[in-house]
């Protein structure tokens, strides 16, 4: 059920992610990822994000058991893709997140490792900041 639900999920965000493109701007005052704040209320306890994020409600779901995590966490912001990136490599090595790849092809696409679990982050870079989304997931395991 997990697995299925899984595959749902990663294959929801890759055809979203195929059906849009934006175009790469960015904001007049950038800040580096040492003078952003991380969020004071996390989704996730390990996943920082920077204040400044705002949390698409209606669009975002979040399932957890003592098990496993799952979820999919949308927001928008006015920081621009890049500087989100730099927060990204700072901050969740801090929560123990290991980087594997980073993909950047219009948006910016992050893959981190931790334990059992691979934490996907895609950046869409706006005319006005960014679009971001946020996706937890079990580690898919090849045998």
């Amino acid at each position: 059920m997990v697995g299925k639900v899984l595959t749902f999920l990663l294959a929801s965000l890759f055809l979203y992610g195929c059906a849009t493109m934006y175009a790469p701007s960015s904001l007049p005052e950038e800040k580096t990822p040492e003078e952003m704040t991380t969020a004071k209320k996390l989704r996730f306890s390990d996943v920082p994000v920077p204040k400044d994020m705002v949390l698409d409600v209606d669009n975002s779901f979040i399932f957890e058991t003592e098990l496993t995590r799952v979820g999919l966490l949308k927001y928008s912001t006015r920081i621009p893709a890049d500087e989100l990136v730099s927060y990204f490599k700072q901050e969740l090595p801090l929560n123990d997140w290991n980087l594997v790849n980073i993909l950047e092809y219009g948006r910016k696409q992050m893959v981190f490792e931790k334990g059992e679990e691979t934490l996907i982050i895609t950046i869409y870079p706006e005319r006005r900041g960014s679009r971001v989304i946020i996706s937890l997931t079990p580690r898919q395991r090849i045998d």
